[in-house]
Parts: structure tokens; sequence; C-alpha cells
């Protein structure tokens, strides 16, 4: 028999399940006072992504970037080992990646990843299996718009059941 949860809905898009768990990490007060230029929902950024424009709450005063969480939500994909035909349920799994960035060094993602480890390891979201540590990065340089700032980046497994 296959544990039911509660929820019957389809799969929660990308914005709806990036700001659960942007809201969960937001609630630690401890990695709050780290994560100085905020903790965003990819989806919620647009298509500048992180910028002095867009974005200028993840600047210090002389334009270098403060360390900042960014979360981003692959498509959710079936995870056929929890399937029945009878009552028409499936498994979803769904990655959420969490991109961590400072300007310089890696102290604070180092800390930040470890904030982000204990908030989410084995964490149980409302209709859904506890999420699942999966993969971190090695230590990386932004090739893109933030101009080399240091990040690395962690992946998080959630599952739930997908019924009609």
């Amino acid at each position: 028999m296959i544990e039911t949860l509660t929820s019957r809905d389809a799969p929660a898009p990308a914005i709806a399940i990036e700001a659960m768990f942007v809201t969960r990490l937001q609630e630690d007060i401890a990695l709050e006072a780290v994560a100085l230029g905020g903790i965003y929902a990819y989806t919620s950024l647009g298509h500048q992504g992180i910028h002095r424009d867009a974005t200028p709450e993840a600047y210090d005063v002389d334009g270098y970037l403060l360390p900042i969480i960014i979360c981003k939500a692959r498509s959710p994909i079936p995870s056929p080992a929890i399937y029945d035909p009878i009552e028409r349920v499936v498994g979803q799994s769904r990655v959420m990646e969490f991109w961590m960035y400072q300007w310089v060094g890696y102290d604070i993602i180092e800390i930040m990843d470890n904030y982000i480890f204990t908030i989410m390891q084995s964490y149980k979201f409302p209709n859904y299996y506890n999420t699942q540590w999966m993969y971190t990065t090695g230590l990386l340089t932004d090739p893109g718009s933030l101009n080399g700032a240091s990040m690395m980046r962690s992946d998080y497994l959630t599952r739930k059941l997908r019924r009609p």
C-alpha cells in the first residue's frame, strides 16, 4: 500500500514551490543575518536576475555583491518506483537548487550552506515527503553578470504523490 498524502493537486508550479522553500529559509533568523543581500526565488528575479538596478538590496553601498541565496526549482520528474495504476498515482520528484553567492571568498557561502542543510535536511513540507540533500558543487566563480563572484550550489530532493 502506498502512503497517502492529503493533496490531490497537480504538480506545484515552480513559482509556488520556490516561494515555499524561500519562506522556510527566511524564517531562520540566523540564516537571514548571514545572507545580507537576501534570499530570492529564481522565478521572482525577472530576466535580469540579480542586478544593481533590479535588486539594489543585494549590493553594499560601494556596489559589491552581498551574500545572497537564490532558490531555483527544476521541472518535476516521475518516480516510477512509486506507481499504482489502480489508485492512479505516481511518485513525483523535484530538485531544488540553492545557489549561494558572495563577492570574494567562500567563508560565508560555507556558513550559508551549513544553515541550509540544517534547515532543509529531512524537513517535511505539507503534502510532501521529507526533503533530502542530494549534491553540492565544488567552489565556483560566477561566469556571468555577477562578475566573478564566488558561488556554490546545493541540491535538495523533494517528493510527493501525483494524483489526477
